[in-house]
């Protein structure tokens, strides 16, 4: 079977879009293995000269070079997919229902909700779920959970790995105001690729996350897949955008960037409410961590939004990054949906390491009442600083990893500022005083 290594795309981009790119591939390292998998590899299916030549893609066969693509290092895509020509039907109110998995069952060990954390690249709750696969991701296969239009495939180039690689996104709508997508697909199939029958990104950029170099490229297109139809391999993200919900009420959601025809992160939705009532209840019944262990959440399929007006609770923004852009900077006092949902964490990016306080997540069990591992909806902008400690780490078959013992120290300084620093003393009690100094980090939002 050969292998297919992607070439650069025609010289077609531009950088004016960067704002209602898709975001639907910035990347997970939640799942190690995705970055040790091969360069991508096109199959299955017999793919002529002539095909490989409209994909950009050099085996035996030759094309004229073509001019190199500008890419605009300016940040990671965000938002939904980017408006354009395409104008479907619109939406019944009880579609889409969809009526087949995209995966097989026998392939699926876990199925995990919204709000997954795995700082930098995810300070911020994810708002997609993830496929737990009993087997190697790239040999899973993927199908449409219905009839459908395949409406943008990107490419996503992890540049710095050793040895690089590459993975796709596929976009996909029933109607107009509603898509689901399907991210770190690793191969495609022969027959969608010969829908595809190019491709020619219209869009491309470089940025760096989560130590990585990384390239995409967004390639809209418009073809129709019917339900059950091979899409390739792989893509255990799962995310769906219903333009028709209420938006979710970030505290500030100029911080998130929207579509004109609102099908974007600001309308970010569980995909599974969207299918078949026995399907639901199957992957409802599937909620669990990354190694299986079932969870029961509330909401059952987890939260993206955890913004709570007025308090600590939800996301932080490290003053003068780009908004809406990477996670990376960030800050996030949320809920642990990834593990234990009983529990709180500081999802902490790369802006307050000079108090020592690494880029990582530090979960605890919070108290209702008290100054120490206060709930982060009761910190108010009152003046009071408050002290948590006694913090663990991912949860293994059920049991809580500890960690080393330190303090955290936050405090709002109005409603939407925030002070936090990290202490050596091992407990709350054993800090002389609760107060700041100049290694602390001040986050807005």
């Amino acid at each position: 079977m050969p292998r297919l290594h992607m070439q650069p795309p025609r010289n077609r981009a531009t950088t004016s879009r960067l704002s209602s790119s898709l975001g639907i591939v910035r990347q997970t390292h939640a799942i190690a293995l995705r970055d040790k998998l091969p360069p991508i590899v096109f199959r299955p299916g017999s793919i002529s000269c002539l095909t490989l030549l409209s994909l950009s893609v050099v085996l035996s066969c030759h094309k004229e070079p073509s001019p190199p693509i500008t890419y605009q290092d300016t940040g990671a895509p965000e938002g939904g997919s980017p408006p354009g020509p395409l104008r479907l039907r619109s939406c019944a109110p009880d579609e889409p229902v969809f009526t087949a998995l995209p995966h097989a069952l026998a392939d699926l060990r876990s199925v995990s909700p919204l709000g997954h954390l795995a700082p930098s690249p995810h300070t911020f709750p994810t708002d997609h779920v993830y496929f737990g696969f009993n087997g190697i991701a790239g040999s899973v296969p993927l199908v449409s959970p219905g009839d459908l239009t395949v409406v943008h495939v990107s490419s996503t180039e992890y540049l710095s790995a050793e040895p690089p690689y590459s993975d796709f996104a596929i976009t996909l709508r029933p109607c107009q105001e509603f898509e689901i997508y399907f991210a770190h697909v690793k191969t495609l199939d022969g027959s969608f690729l010969a829908k595809l029958g190019g491709m020619d990104p219209t869009f491309c950029m470089s940025y760096e996350s989560g130590g990585r170099s990384i390239r995409y490229c967004d390639q809209p297109t418009s073809f129709s897949i019917a339900v059950g139809e091979a899409i390739g391999f792989g893509g255990p993200d799962f995310g769906a955008k219903d333009a028709r919900v209420p938006a979710l009420a970030y505290a500030n959601p100029s911080n998130n960037a929207a579509n004109s025809d609102g099908v974007d992160s600001l309308h970010a939705v569980c995909p599974f409410d969207y299918f078949r009532d026995d399907l639901k209840t199957t992957l409802k019944s599937m909620i669990g961590d990354v190694t299986g262990v079932r969870l029961a959440t509330e909401p059952w399929c987890g939260a993206v939004m955890q913004d709570v007006l007025g308090s600590a609770a939800g996301r932080w923004f490290a003053p003068g990054v780009k908004r809406p852009g990477q996670d990376d900077p960030n800050l996030a006092l949320v809920r642990d949906y990834d593990w234990s949902p009983t529990r709180e964490v500081f999802s902490v990016g790369t802006s307050a390491s000079a108090s020592g306080l690494s880029t990582g997540v530090y979960f605890f069990h919070p108290a209702a009442t008290g100054k120490i591992n206060r709930d982060f909806k009761d910190v108010k902008a009152d003046g009071t600083v408050y002290c948590y400690e006694q913090f663990s780490a991912v949860v293994s078959k059920g049991v809580e990893e500890a960690m080393a013992l330190q303090t955290i120290l936050i405090q709002l300084t109005s409603e939407t500022k925030l002070r936090i620093e990290r202490r050596q003393e091992p407990a709350c009690d054993a800090m002389p005083a609760w107060t700041f100094d100049e290694k602390a980090t001040d986050f807005e939002r």
